[in-house]
């Protein structure tokens, strides 16, 4: 499900907003930076070596 809400006053953030989620994340965003994605650091995060940040909550985020 996608919730879509327009918005007058609209103010560009620094983060994604909009995700997938995937069986394997480590599997998944090597094979894209294989491919030549290039994946976000933050320099407010932790991150692993292929930049995927475990929250809290227990979400491996990339």
């Amino acid at each position: 499900m996608i919730r879509v809400v327009k918005v007058k006053d609209f103010s560009p953030q620094p983060f994604t907003l909009l995700g997938w989620q995937v069986e394997d994340i480590q599997k998944k965003v090597a094979a894209l930076a294989k491919r030549g994605v290039v994946f976000e650091r933050y320099s407010w995060f932790e991150q692993d070596k292929l930049g995927i940040w475990n929250a809290p909550g227990g979400a491996r985020v990339s």
